[in-house]
């Protein structure tokens, strides 16, 4: 499988964010649609290897329905898009958003989750690190909090 996503596409957007073993991008319409289906239709769509135990806990058809509910308020707003986190080699191990854009008070939060296989391998810890230090370079962002389920 190819290590480049095909989402996005000649798209306008935010850059992926690497890290030492990740890469982060975000999702588009058709992923996220394709993200639950099964791990051949998201493979597919996405062009990428994807973990054979996917969909991470949470992530069902129920959030994506929420998600693409939220993208509609607001199109343009990167905040409103999540993320897929990839290994580098490009399996697609997981996913983290935010629940839209910052409050009134600049707080923003974000929720994560990774395919139970890769726990303990701190990919959820660099991916969050890596979208938090994005997230702090908006200038409405103030504060990023995360609750556990």
């Amino acid at each position: 499988m190819p290590t480049q996503f095909r989402m996005n596409e000649g798209k306008t957007g935010p850059e992926p964010i690497s890290t030492p073993r990740l890469v982060l991008r975000h999702a588009d319409d058709l992923s996220l649609q394709a993200s639950v289906k099964g791990v051949e239709a998201f493979s597919q769509i996405t062009g990428c290897q994807v973990s054979p135990d996917w969909p991470p806990n949470h992530w069902d058809a129920q959030a994506v329905t929420w998600l693409m509910g939220q993208l509609t308020l607001s199109p343009g707003e990167v905040m409103r898009r999540p993320w897929w986190i990839a290994l580098k080699d490009g399996t697609v191990i997981g996913t983290l958003g935010t629940k839209g854009p910052p409050d009134a008070d600049g707080v923003v939060e974000i929720g994560y989750s990774i395919v139970t296989s890769q726990w303990r391998h701190g990919y959820a810890t660099e991916a969050v690190g890596a979208v938090v230090r994005w997230l702090l370079n908006d200038p409405r962002v103030s504060q990023v909090c995360a609750h556990t389920l």
